[in-house]
């Protein structure tokens, strides 16, 4: 972690201060983040123009003072022109430069939503004689199962043979600026992924399901739920940002509606 950040948020006056230390974790690595694709060094001309974008809402000293976008970001704090999980005004401009600073606020957005909703309800009295809904879907991780960031998977479909319907929901859940890291998780090779761009001509959006597609074929033409999720955990190992959680929680909840529409 950068250590100017890192002294920011011991900061006494720091605007953060109120919020859980998770919630604050996270937006701190989503500060963290961003400092490191909006980087003068990668691209100046850009880096530049975000800045002149953002001037207008930053302290005008501490602006002037600014080296850095972990500067830029604790000015815009300051004006409360971003807090905790809130940063709707900053994505409309950062936008306008890159959809990929875009997917990477709404990644933490989603994270800091889970976690500001289980500190603000608490977990209920336990006892052996509850039971839990097999179709349950719990938010928090639990040390030592990685899968466990998608919530608990129904015993009825976690053993179920994906279907092509199936693939493209879960698609949508990769980030396509993210491809290579995740056909390396899908255990696809650099020709994999090149033949796959191909022949979606061009489209990352495309691309990202044709993938899914080739692991599956590349997996004997069979492939089950929990394959999916062990590949997107996998991917996730490597990369916090190449699978939006949201929606592969969505995809797994929506084969489960659909398994007992069917009953």
């Amino acid at each position: 972690m950068n250590a100017t950040a890192r002294n920011y948020y011991r900061d006494s006056n720091d605007p953060r201060k109120n919020y859980p230390t998770a919630a604050k974790d996270a937006h701190l690595r989503l500060l963290a983040e961003l400092s490191n694709v909006i980087d003068p060094s990668v691209n100046k001309v850009r880096y530049d123009a975000i800045i002149r974008r953002l001037v207008p809402y930053m302290v005008s000293m501490l602006s002037k003072k600014a080296q850095n976008f972990i500067d830029i970001f604790e000015s815009l704090e300051k004006l409360h022109f971003v807090e905790v999980g809130k940063y709707g005004a900053l994505k409309k401009i950062l936008r306008e430069f890159d959809p990929q600073y875009v997917q990477i606020i709404e990644n933490a957005e989603e994270e800091i939503k889970i976690i500001m909703k289980s500190h603000k309800q608490p977990k209920p009295v336990q006892n052996s004689k509850q039971h839990h809904s097999e179709d349950s879907f719990v938010s928090t991780l639990s040390e030592g199962e990685s899968h466990m960031w998608v919530g608990k998977i129904p015993r009825k479909i976690e053993n179920k043979i994906l279907t092509e319907e199936d693939l493209e929901n879960f698609s949508e859940a990769i980030i396509p600026t993210k491809l290579e890291v995740v056909r390396t998780a899908f255990w696809l090779s650099s020709a994999d992924l090149d033949q796959m761009i191909n022949k979606s001509r061009g489209s990352l959006t495309i691309a990202r399901f044709l993938i899914l597609l080739k692991w599956q074929e590349k997996n004997g033409g069979t492939a089950y739920v929990n394959d999916i999720i062990n590949r997107f955990s996998e991917s996730l190992e490597m990369d916090a940002y190449s699978i939006n959680i949201v929606k592969a929680r969505g995809a797994l909840e929506k084969m489960t509606l659909e398994m007992n529409n069917k009953k």
